[in-house]
């Protein structure tokens, strides 16, 4: 793949990439400190936040991001080196580019707030926007595509596993009933009418669970996250750490199970007597084993009050 020209492709009726303050800032900055001098990889650049701090801080780190999103790539700062590719993809791009002494691989799972307020794009059920919601738009499964033409049986599973709403029955078959679907607002107005409780409140909170979950699908954002960690701990120096940002039960599940399943010699059931699986631990596992954003923190951007950081380094 090829870094895109920022003369091409470019949406004329989207809004300027906005940048937000980045989630735990200084927690990332302070474990940068034990890094030695190479190569740092941000897999999800977004709107460039930390990478602007890293870069500010580390001026010997050679510093590449990478995003899906094309917005993110074309609005990246020029002086900034940042190529299209999905994190998951992060082995072809490693040897595609030829890096060599990766020291740091940093992932920050959130949305972007340009991906929020861009109504063009569809992901905020507070904006009137065409059921987009995917975050590489050469994807060819919308949010529109989807609930327009999955079954009854499969948004509610979609509902359930990855937005851990409690109506999903009732809100699926709502779905299905009011079909088709063309706007953002069309949608959370039967996801609302489906809940069967009177408090906008709740009501509200049950609106976003469901377009989160529908945003996870079409997506394919658990298994992206899969893979591009596996991927990190085999392409990582030793020596090396490899860093995440969560903010959600979902995401923050699957760092924690690859971690640790990756830092123990021993992957066997509990039921075999004997160690057959020859498992060689990768990673050690950082400590402690996951940090919370402060207090100050919190009140100053709400957006950081469900992150945790976890990281780990290659043995």
């Amino acid at each position: 793949m090829v870094p895109v020209p920022r003369e091409l492709g470019m949406n004329n009726k989207r809004v300027e990439y906005i940048a937000h303050e980045p989630v735990m800032a200084n927690e990332v900055l302070e474990l940068l400190e034990n890094i030695d001098d190479g190569t740092f990889i941000d897999a999800t650049y977004g709107d460039g936040s930390h990478f602007e701090l890293i870069r500010a801080k580390f001026p010997k780190l050679n510093l590449f991001g990478i995003d899906r999103d094309n917005d993110s790539v074309l609005s990246a700062n020029k002086n900034n080196t940042v190529f299209k590719y999905n994190f998951s993809d992060l082995d072809s791009f490693v040897q595609e580019k030829r890096l060599k002494e990766i020291k740091c691989i940093f992932f920050d799972f959130g949305m972007s707030t340009h991906q929020i307020m861009n109504e063009d794009r569809g992901f905020s059920f507070q904006n009137n926007a065409d059921l987009d919601m995917r975050m590489d738009q050469k994807d060819s499964l919308s949010a529109k595509d989807f609930i327009n033409s999955a079954s009854i049986e499969e948004i509610i599973l979609i509902l359930r596993e990855y937005g851990e709403e409690n109506h999903a029955y009732k809100i699926g078959n709502m779905i299905v009933e009011s079909r088709p679907y063309r706007k953002t607002s069309e949608l959370s107005e039967s996801i609302a009418r489906a809940v069967p409780v009177k408090n906008p409140i709740a009501k509200k909170k049950s609106v976003r669970r469901c377009f989160q979950a529908i945003r996870i699908h079409i997506n394919n954002e658990l298994t992206h996250i899969h893979h591009g960690l596996h991927k990190s701990i085999d392409i990582i120096d030793s020596g090396g750490m490899i860093i995440t940002i969560s903010y959600h039960s979902l995401e923050d599940r699957i760092v924690k199970k690859i971690f640790k399943e990756s830092s123990v010699d021993c992957i066997c059931p509990t039921e075999i007597p004997e160690c057959v699986c020859n498992q060689q631990p990768k990673i050690l596992l950082g400590r402690p084993s996951k940090i919370k954003p402060s207090k100050a923190e919190i009140t100053r951007n709400r957006k950081s009050k469900s992150a945790i950081l976890r990281y780990a380094v290659k043995l």
